[in-house]
């Protein structure tokens, strides 16, 4: 018997699999894939939230997680913009902010942005009383604005009003309630 030799026979291969399947999500083996997604900021609104939470004096951790952003952010955010400082090892809100806030001066509303917080104080207090007055009709709480003022951030004074028909005239007219205006500018 001779020996037939077998000719080769061509195996069948498998298909072959692609091997960016395998690596969905990455641009290439070892190497994250880039975010498309932008980094946003903190919204004004949600850092005042925040700071008046640290002013009340809870920790930068739970402020942090009251408005859903982490501790890390927020705390490299408020710094970047100089709204809080660390006193005796605690967080605690920059004295100088910015305070938009309702006005009657000169017969006129004004929204007026003040830096000290004596000044918002004494602007709360002056509202207060005005608010007070048209309730009652009583002008004797205004009396001890009669000689105050304030500076604006622009260096601007103003006076209080304390007449009380300009002051009816004003409250008449409607517009921004003082709630609505009072803001702090981050």
């Amino acid at each position: 018997m001779t020996k037939r030799s077998k000719a080769p026979q061509k195996l069948k291969s498998k298909p072959k699999r692609r091997k960016a399947a395998k690596h969905r999500g990455r641009s290439k083996r070892g190497k994250a894939a880039k975010s498309f997604r932008r980094k946003r900021g903190i919204s004004n609104e949600r850092l005042e939230t925040a700071l008046r939470l640290i002013g009340e004096g809870q920790d930068l951790a739970n402020a942090a997680k009251a408005i859903h952003a982490s501790s890390d952010r927020f705390k490299r955010i408020a710094l970047r913009k100089k709204l809080i400082r660390k006193s005796d090892g605690k967080w605690i809100v920059a004295g100088r902010l910015h305070r938009r806030m309702l006005l009657f001066s000169d017969g006129q509303a004004l929204i007026v942005t003040t830096r000290s917080i004596k000044s918002a104080s004494l602007i709360g207090r002056y509202m207060s009383a005005v608010r007070h007055f048209l309730k009652t009709g009583k002008a004797s709480d205004l009396a001890e604005f009669a000689k105050s003022n304030i500076k604006d951030t622009e260096g601007k004074i103003h006076r209080f009003e304390i007449n009380p028909n300009v002051l009816y005239r004003l409250a008449s007219a409607g517009g921004e309630q003082f709630e609505d205006i009072y803001r702090i500018i981050v």
